[in-house]
């Protein structure tokens, strides 16, 4: 199936980008950047670039920002995040103003 090949693609380059730390851009957002006028990396040239291409924007990862994204991600998939969750949908439910 074509559409699903595309959402494990997309899903691969932000697994790279917010999961690894990687700085990289995807041939679609650098089509996207240069369309508005806010693609600014001098030499490149991204007309001959499809969906599939991966530029890094630089050779080290940023491990830091890797690291704070998994806590985060612990956080938001902890059982006291789904207890809270659930206790804002009940008062939601019960019209209160928690």
């Amino acid at each position: 199936m074509v559409v699903a090949g595309i959402g494990e693609w997309a899903r691969r380059v932000r697994e790279l980008r917010v999961q690894f730390g990687w700085p990289i851009m995807s041939g679609v957002t650098a089509k996207e950047m240069l369309a508005e006028n806010e693609f600014s990396l001098e030499g490149v040239e991204v007309g001959e670039w499809d969906r599939t291409t991966i530029y890094f924007l630089d050779a080290n990862q940023d491990r830091e920002a890797a690291h704070r994204w998994n806590i985060a991600n612990e956080i938001r998939r902890s059982r006291f995040n789904r207890a809270r969750q659930d206790i804002g949908i009940h008062a939601q439910e019960c019209d209160w103003n928690l």
